[in-house]
C-alpha cells in the first residue's frame, strides 16, 4: 500500500517513510476478516474509528498557520501537501514545498483533486538525452606537429665524390687450411659447405657473408 500511495501522489522516493506510516495508519482502521470484520483500532480501543478524518495522501491542503506566524502581516495559510497523520497529536501533517517546513494542524482545508507534485512533474521539461554522434570526424587532419619539428629542414643526400679505395680480399687459395670438427650426433656428420660471397660497400667496409651449400662438409679454421 505504501508504494501505491507514492505512485498515486507522485511524491519523490524520499517521502517513503511518510507513505508507509500512512499505509499502516489506514490498515489499522480497515476491517479484517479474521477479526470478524472489525478493525484492529476498534478491537484495541473498543470504538469505531472516525473515517471522516481520513484524507487523500499527497493532495493539496491549506492549513491554518496563525499559531505559527510571528506577526499579523504573515499569511494565514499557504498551499501545502498532505503527507500523513501525526502520531502524537490529532492533526494532519502538511508540507510547505516552498520552505520545506512541516506543519501539524487540525484546521485544514483539502483539495483532494489536486496533487502538487504531479503538476510539478508535468510542468518540468524532460531530461535531455545525449546520443553519440553518427559520424565521427577524422582527427588526423587536425593534428599538428610539435614546435621542435616545425623548424627542422631536410638536407638533400649528396653522393660521395671521393670514395675510399677498395682493398683486395684474399682468395680462397690463400686462406689457411681448414680442419674438420667432430659432430656429437652421427646423422649430422655431413653438413653443407659454406660458399663465400664477398661484398663490399661504397663506405669502405667489407663484409664476409657465409651461405651454406649442400654437399660439402662444414669446415672451420
Amino acid at each position: 500500500m505504501g508504494l501505491c500511495l507514492l505512485a498515486q501522489s507522485h511524491l519523490p522516493h524520499k517521502f517513503w517513510v511518510e507513505a508507509f506510516t500512512t499505509a499502516a495508519f489506514l490498515i489499522n482502521r480497515l476491517p479484517l476478516h479474521h477479526l470478524g470484520n472489525v478493525s484492529p483500532y476498534e478491537k484495541l480501543f473498543a470504538k469505531v474509528p472516525d473515517y471522516r478524518f481520513l484524507k487523500t495522501f499527497g493532495c493539496m491542503c491549506f492549513p491554518h498557520l496563525v499559531p505559527y506566524n510571528k506577526h499579523k502581516l504573515m499569511p494565514k495559510s499557504n498551499p501545502c501537501v498532505f503527507i500523513g497523520y501525526d502520531n502524537q497529536y490529532k492533526g494532519y501533517r502538511c508540507l510547505d514545498v516552498a520552505s520545506s517546513k512541516v506543519y501539524i494542524s487540525r484546521n485544514v482545508q483539502f483539495d483532494e483533486l489536486t496533487f502538487p507534485y504531479h503538476n510539478r512533474m508535468a510542468d518540468s521539461p524532460p531530461p535531455e538525452q545525449s546520443s553519440p554522434p553518427l559520424f565521427l570526424e577524422p582527427l588526423l587532419p587536425h593534428l599538428c606537429l610539435p614546435a621542435t619539428f616545425s623548424h627542422l629542414h631536410l638536407l638533400p643526400l649528396r653522393p660521395n665524390l671521393h670514395p675510399r679505395p677498395v682493398t683486395r680480399l684474399p682468395s680462397l687459395h690463400q686462406l689457411p687450411p681448414f680442419r674438420r670438427l667432430p659432430l656429437p650426433l652421427p646423422h649430422h656428420r655431413h653438413l653443407s659447405l659454406l660458399q663465400t660471397l664477398l661484398l663490399h660497400a661504397n663506405l669502405g667496409a667489407s663484409m664476409l657473408l657465409l651461405i651454406p651449400h649442400p654437399g660439402i662438409p662444414f669446415l672451420t679454421g
